[in-house]
């Protein structure tokens, strides 16, 4: 049989908060959600030619990845969250037709609680082999390091100047 060697180097792209426009392209592999914790409504259960996303959030918390602003025909995309590319077993969360409840165009939302630091893969692609996009890609979330609960001076540690900072203004509103 014939061998084909998929350039996975073009299949993924790095990505941080804001907006993408992802084509996929029909040369790359479906990804095969059968058997995974990702249960699409309607069959078949795949995302048609995935394109992956690499994301390493700075923040901890909820981020959500999604197409809700697509229009036209082209755009019936399915998300997943994965912890390993390419591993539908790794999935954390999918969405098939979130932002329209299963009404034209079918545009995607999934929300997850994401850790700063680690590396996340978003697949993105098409419900079937029609839907090839471009999808417009947001991602949205925490945007840097959550304050340091007790750094008064915010000057990034908890010490003895909040504390100061703390005790001159006991009883009274403000700091």
């Amino acid at each position: 049989g014939e061998v084909q060697i998929i350039n996975r180097a073009v299949n993924i792209i790095d990505v941080t908060l804001g907006s993408y426009v992802v084509t996929t392209d029909q040369a790359f592999p479906d990804l095969d959600m059968t058997g995974s914790s990702c249960s699409f409504p309607t069959a078949p259960q795949t995302i048609n030619a995935a394109k992956y996303l690499r994301f390493t959030p700075t923040a901890s918390g909820t981020h959500t990845i999604s197409n809700c602003t697509d229009t036209g025909t082209t755009v019936d995309a399915r998300i997943a969250v994965l912890s390993t590319c390419g591993d539908a077993f790794s999935n954390l969360a999918c969405d098939d037709d979130g932002c329209t409840a299963g009404a034209a165009p079918y545009t995607s939302s999934v929300s997850v609680d994401l850790t700063a630091g680690s590396t996340y893969f978003f697949a993105v692609g098409g419900y079937s082999a029609t839907a090839t996009g471009p999808f417009n890609i947001d991602i949205a979330g925490p945007s840097g390091p959550p304050p340091c609960l007790g750094d008064i001076n915010l000057d990034g540690i908890v010490g003895g100047a909040d504390l100061g900072l703390l005790l001159g203004n006991w009883g009274f509103s403000g700091t």
